[in-house]
């Protein structure tokens, strides 16, 4: 899979997806571009995922149709490297053509146990619900 990380994700991010081809916006040489610019872009030269943290980039952009944008809670890599078995497990199921959204517990320190639980799909914008895991519906812990 191949996947833009945006500038808004700290590079250390590509050592966690280290079994897909990832790229950052400054190699690519996008630095400083708007979001709209980036999305076509990434569909122009074929990239399968863009990986933001920016919460708002689906407010005023439409997706291409051959680009997945998945949405991460955090720029963080504290956070995000106790979230990645959750990027991953999505990142197996994207579709091209949606919005993905991460929704994790509020407790941050529950991020690395929580359990997935739902997904809700309005439009072109999926949201992945996760829970800790011993607020899971079985009460059973990973």
């Amino acid at each position: 899979m191949k996947i833009l990380l945006d500038e808004c994700l700290p590079i250390k991010l590509r050592t966690l997806l280290s079994m897909h081809d990832v790229y950052s916006t400054e190699y690519m040489g996008w630095s400083g571009y708007k979001d709209s610019e980036l999305l076509k872009l990434s569909e122009q030269n074929e990239f399968d995922v863009f990986l933001t943290a920016d919460q708002h980039i689906r407010e005023h952009n439409a997706i291409p149709h051959n680009l997945t944008v998945l949405i991460i809670p955090t720029n963080k890599i504290n956070l995000i490297t106790q979230i990645s078995p959750q990027i991953q497990e999505t990142l197996t199921t994207v579709q091209k053509g949606n919005y993905y959204t991460l929704a994790l517990p509020s407790e941050k320190n529950s991020w690395c146990k929580s359990r997935f639980v739902s997904e809700t799909k309005e439009e072109n914008t999926i949201t992945r619900t996760y829970n800790s895991a011993k607020n899971s519906p079985s009460g059973t812990s990973s």
